[in-house]
């Protein structure tokens, strides 16, 4: 059952790491920086930073002095990542180096509920996938051309489940009919229901995309037009029965893949297009490029993208190809690789499993056991789930000529 949340939005600063263009490929193997680009990094000042991510921390108060040093802690994790052994991902300094643990945890969406089950949701037959010969590399992007531009920053709401949902959802569409329209993801923030605090207790507190497909499944959604997103702040709101009702895009049903396993991941993003899965987000704080690869195995699930992609990459200084997820992030187009996340694969189910202790702060609900298995480096592939057979309530030609 699909999540939780975390919004960040990193930007790379003129540090000395690179800044690269809308479009531009960016490498897979991070080199040492150089010594003039490691001193600039070492040389960056939290006065700058408030400058430049316009802070209004008052200068000699207790708030800057604690801002001051968390700041000071991560500055020196990019130094640190920079000047140690050569990693498949880069770190870069972004506008939330200056967030409080408390802060953070509340983007990704932790709730500390105590108990588990994988509730209602979770014991529908997992969906029974095919087996075909892979590409090595397959990306939905060049396809979508309207639902790719559609990108998301959630803000300070953990409503990641909700435009993970809705994502994932965009591109079904579009590969379906052709077109696609931007979705409201306020509709499931405001209106769904979340009775057993599966992934929270529901709105901004946290939920999960297996709900949101559900609740889609039996009420459509509308437009974002007509119900725009207003939680960025980190309230819910209210749920308007008028814009509720305005409903543009139906689904038929949604499916479950088999948990902890990678082929029918690697499947269903091929033969039937992106999937939502499931994620530990606690270590992305700093990604900027790359194949990323720093989840330990014991992983605490909190956050929900979506899977648009695989492939593979040879890294020359490591003497071994890589192989990646693409992952979809709801922090906005300034993070990572233009929103994106390359997530280093794990093709071996049993190589890379480890322990969720807390699997109320993902896709727990009320009552159960208190931890479960996951797999998959940042555990992506103990919960995914895709939605079936998008059909448009109405007419989308209006909608879309507002976006495009």
């Amino acid at each position: 059952m699909l999540r939780l949340c975390l919004p960040l939005a990193m930007v790379l600063l003129a540090t000395g790491l690179p800044v690269l263009k809308s479009g531009q490929e960016k490498p897979a193997v991070v080199l040492k920086q150089s010594k003039s680009k490691i001193e600039k990094l070492k040389s960056y000042q939290f006065v700058d930073f408030v400058r430049q991510f316009k802070r209004r921390w008052e200068p000699g108060s207790d708030e800057w002095k604690q801002r001051e040093d968390i700041f000071k802690k991560n500055l020196q994790s990019i130094i640190d990542h920079h000047t140690g052994p050569v990693q498949t991902w880069s770190k870069g300094i972004n506008k939330f180096m200056d967030y409080t643990e408390q802060e953070y945890k509340k983007l990704l969406g932790r709730k500390g509920r105590r108990s588990f089950s994988p509730g209602s949701l979770l014991q529908q037959e997992p969906a029974n996938i095919t087996l075909v010969d892979l590409p090595l590399h397959h990306d939905w992007r060049p396809k979508l051309l309207q639902s790719r531009t559609f990108q998301r920053d959630q803000g300070a709401c953990g409503s990641c489940w909700a435009f993970a949902a809705v994502q994932a959802l965009e591109g079904h569409v579009e590969i379906k009919h052709g077109h696609s329209t931007k979705l409201s993801a306020q509709m499931l923030v405001s209106c769904m229901p979340n009775e057993q605090n599966c992934g929270g207790t529901g709105g901004c507190e946290g939920a999960t995309a297996n709900l949101a497909f559900d609740y889609i499944a039996k009420n459509g959604i509308p437009a974002e037009q007509h119900y725009p997103y207003s939680s960025f702040s980190g309230r819910s709101g209210t749920c308007d029965a008028n814009l509720m009702s305005k409903r543009h895009v139906n689904i038929e049903k949604w499916e479950h893949l088999p948990i902890n396993q990678d082929a029918p991941l690697a499947q269903a993003l091929y033969q039937h297009g992106p999937v939502v899965v499931s994620v530990d987000g606690n270590p992305w704080s700093l990604y900027s490029s790359g194949i990323f690869a720093g989840c330990d195995k014991n992983a605490i699930i909190n956050h929900a993208v979506v899977a648009e992609g695989f492939g593979e990459e040879f890294v020359p200084r490591q003497n071994r190809a890589v192989k990646y997820y693409l992952l979809k992030n709801s922090w906005g187009d300034d993070w990572g690789e233009h929103g994106y996340i390359r997530l280093e694969r794990v093709t071996n189910d049993k190589a890379y499993c480890g322990i969720d202790n807390h699997p109320e702060e993902g896709n727990g609900c009320d009552g159960g056991p208190p931890e479960i298995t996951v797999c998959g480096m940042c555990g992506v592939t103990s919960d995914s789930a895709f939605p079936v057979n998008p059909s448009f309530s109405e007419g989308p030609t209006t909608l879309l000529q507002k976006y495009h």
